[in-house]
């Protein structure tokens, strides 16, 4: 009875964080595409709109985090399944790919920038 309820509140934590995530994007759509023609004519609807869903992301996230909490508190045996010694047991591999993977990111984002800027110089003037 008890393991079940743990893993229902496990199982709960991580339908709250993907709904979270979920709601963040929503945001985020809603407020740099937004779908109807009025939504855009005015900055207050869209900014409005994004305040609304990122507070409730705030709300799902809180909730998110406190049912994780109780699950490391009541369910997380570290005999059984120790995540953070499998972790720190790969530490220089995961330091490496973030690393590379950082690296990659500004690189392509150094490349934007130098296309953006090497467009808006060449461009032909407007007759």
């Amino acid at each position: 009875m008890i393991q079940s309820i743990i893993h229902f509140i496990f199982k709960l934590g991580l339908d709250l964080a993907s709904s979270g995530v979920i709601t963040f994007l929503v945001a985020q759509h809603m407020y740099f595409l937004p779908s109807y023609a009025f939504i855009a004519q005015e900055l207050t609807t869209p900014a409005s709109l994004y305040t609304h869903h990122q507070y409730v992301v705030g709300v799902i996230m809180t909730r998110d985090f406190s049912h994780g909490a109780i699950f490391f508190i009541r369910g997380y045996n570290p005999k059984k399944n120790n995540v953070l010694a499998r972790i720190l047991y790969h530490k220089e591999a995961i330091i490496s790919h973030l690393s590379w993977a950082s690296f990659f990111l500004g690189f392509h984002t150094l490349r934007l920038y130098i296309y953006n800027d090497v467009m808006l110089a060449f461009v032909t003037p407007k007759k």
